[in-house]
């Protein structure tokens, strides 16, 4: 996806402004304090200008990625991996309990298990790493590279098992009435046939993972919906499962030089950011502006998750060139209107201080 947006913002970009942007962030970077522009708008002496900064956040995001808003993980090694407060055993030196269940002791370079009892159920003999891999599932690492698995059962005790290879066929979306109204039929998340998640959805379908903006590794991506928001379910090799805010929107940007791109992955921001456009007043259709290479920019593609595409590119004097794609088999809708400049400021630090908490709590 996120290529195509790229290839429809150059050409947008080149024809509005003449911005040669490649895409990275390797470009001219301004100190911030070079980046700071005052808004153009007249105003009385007492009247504090706007200013706006590139927004520092975007620094620590390396690539734009769809799975970035993490909603809920099935499992999360840093909550069942614990250090005990104090060591249980005479003798050993327990380095963490796994799941209430177990506990993980070291001998010299190596490591080996122990219940909660104190009996060995894996004895530290060449073993490299012993790490969470589910909920009641330990990866054992051997000195050779090699691995195994080994079960927890609710008892304590334990046994070495067989990770099959990954099979999509074992998840499935179970079509029933809804339990808030019956008379709305509603899908919930199964694996062999059990629910493993008790939100209802609306709609789910499977993704093709390659076709979706990341850097993430799964071996099954499913898009689904609740409501009118929308999320990814993604599955790795040993059926743990993460739920990401979906994409809504596309933002890139370019101010003093440096670019950067994020996504608007939460439903609320997005709402925000369609009544914050949507305030901003417009001018009649205008011609295009003379083109400025260095002229800060800020680009919106809005519609991401249903398609309905409408893409805005602003620039710091407050020209907007819209391209309104509501379908895919329509043509393009281009033209430019006029915006007060402060359009632009207010949108830069929508995004400085609205996207930025969303990024953060990653």
């Amino acid at each position: 996806m996120k290529r195509s947006i790229a290839v429809m913002s150059a050409v947008l970009l080149f024809a509005a402004f003449g911005c040669g942007c490649s895409g990275d962030k390797g470009g001219e970077s301004a100190d911030p304090a070079e980046r700071t522009a005052d808004s153009r708008v007249r105003t009385d002496r007492d009247v504090k200008l706007k200013t706006y900064e590139f927004p520092q956040f975007l620094n620590d995001i390396s690539d734009a990625d769809v799975l970035s808003n993490t909603i809920y993980k099935s499992f999360d090694a840093s909550q069942l991996l614990v250090e005990p407060e104090k060591q249980p055993f005479e003798g050993y030196r327990c380095t963490a309990c796994f799941a209430d269940s177990c506990y993980i002791f070291k001998d010299g370079d190596n490591y080996g298990l122990l219940s909660l009892n104190g009996d060995i159920l894996i004895p530290a003999e060449g073993i490299k790493r012993i790490s969470a891999s589910g909920a009641d599932l330990l990866q054992i690492r051997y000195d050779d590279s090699s691995t195994d698995y080994f079960r927890i059962y609710p008892d304590g005790t334990g046994e070495f098992v067989t990770v099959e290879e990954f099979s999509d066929s074992r998840i499935s979306f179970f079509k029933h009435p809804s339990a808030a109204d019956p008379s709305q039929e509603v899908y919930t998340l199964q694996l062999d046939g059990m629910d493993i998640y008790d939100t209802e959805f609306s709609s789910a379908q499977k993704a093709d993972i390659l076709s979706l903006d990341t850097s993430k590794t799964f071996e099954a991506v499913y898009k689904v919906t609740a409501g009118k928001n929308y999320y990814y379910i993604a599955f790795d090799r040993l059926y743990n499962f993460t739920v990401f805010g979906a994409e809504y929107a596309f933002i890139s940007l370019k101010i003093g030089g440096t670019y950067a791109e994020c996504y608007v992955l939460d439903p609320d921001d997005y709402s925000e950011l369609e009544t914050l456009l949507s305030s901003f007043g417009r001018e009649a259709d205008a011609s295009a502006p003379s083109k400025d290479a260095n002229e800060d920019y800020i680009q919106i593609t809005m519609g991401l998750s249903d398609g309905r595409l409408r893409v805005y590119t602003i620039s710091a004097d407050g020209y907007c060139l819209t391209d309104d794609r509501s379908s895919d088999s329509e043509p393009s809708n281009k033209y430019f209107t006029v915006m007060d400049p402060e359009t632009f400021i207010d949108l830069i630090n929508w995004v400085d201080g609205e996207l930025s908490g969303e990024y953060v709590k990653q």
